[in-house]
């Protein structure tokens, strides 16, 4: 069986070899979803993976299931909860950002009816525009965190998978 690292780069080839920055494997088709996986991606952040998907059990369900209306509610008493709770890991800034992301992601189904179709506006701007109104937009998600998030939910991201393959080789 291939290896994550080996799975990984066979994608980061496929982008670079499709050459276009668009959504080519399956995503999300629920904005929770998205919304999970962007908290995912600034959750893994600095840290090694695996700890996260270790606790990804305990993210579903501090963060009730990844209920946008829900979390983008939360106030004091819900960030305590979370600071206390051992299931995830207990970094105050990405707890607030997540908080902050239900909000704006509110906003965003407002205007474009979906999560998936904001992205899809974004496909004209390139990979690189993208990127950047990503992390405009969203607290705690900088470029790379972004081009990862876009990789996560399925969007080919040649120009970062070759950064990437050349970074740390064709494994």
């Amino acid at each position: 069986m291939p290896s994550e690292e080996t799975d990984h780069m066979a994608v980061a080839r496929a982008a670079v070899e499709h050459g276009e920055f668009a959504q080519t494997r399956g995503g999300p088709t629920a904005d929770a979803d998205y919304f999970a996986q962007m908290t995912k991606a600034i959750a893994r952040a600095g840290l090694n993976w695996k700890v996260i998907e270790n606790k990804w059990d305990g993210y579903m369900a501090a963060f009730e299931g990844f209920n946008i209306d829900i979390v983008a509610r939360y106030g004091e008493d819900d960030i305590e909860r979370l600071m206390a709770d051992a299931g995830i890991v207990r970094n105050r800034k990405k707890i607030l950002s997540t908080i902050t992301n239900a909000e704006e992601i509110q906003g965003i189904l407002a205007e474009y009816g979906s999560f998936q179709d904001y992205l899809k506006s974004l496909i004209p701007a390139g990979e690189q525009g993208a990127i950047k109104e990503l992390s405009k937009r969203f607290a705690h998600l900088g470029p790379s965190t972004s081009a990862m998030f876009l990789w996560m939910v399925g969007y080919d991201m040649p120009e970062h998978a070759a950064y990437m393959l050349e970074k740390y080789g064709d494994g």
